[in-house]
């Protein structure tokens, strides 16, 4: 068993807030992704999109390059996306957001997390 606050203490130095699992939220409400990406390639940069789908008036994409920190030891680099999704104007019913990574000649890479605004 691992103690509640040591469980927290290793969520923080992955995320530097409170996740949920709630997939259910209100039109008042904000979404927070997150992203760490990490790769070893001669990349310096990562371009990232985020995208919501399923409703009539879903909001236009999200599109940033995200510049990677310098090499570590074992030559990764690493670069975070933080977005705040406002669900206001976002009308009752079931959506999804998908964040696509990709690298200048790699494959993209995405995740897809549904969740319903009501």
């Amino acid at each position: 068993a691992i103690d509640v606050s040591t469980g927290l203490d290793l969520l923080r130095s992955l995320v530097p807030f409170q996740p949920t699992t709630s997939r259910t939220f209100l039109p008042s409400q904000t979404l927070r992704v997150f992203c760490r990406s990490s790769w070893r390639q001669k990349d310096s940069a990562v371009d990232v999109t985020l995208t919501v789908t399923g409703g009539e008036h879903s909001p236009p994409p999200v599109h940033a390059r995200l510049e990677a920190s310098a090499p570590d030891r074992m030559g990764r680099r690493v670069a975070v996306f933080d977005q705040r999704l406002n669900l206001a104007g976002l009308p009752p019913g079931k959506y999804v957001f998908t964040l696509e990574a990709r690298l200048t000649k790699g494959q993209p890479e995405q995740r897809s997390v549904p969740f319903e605004v009501r």
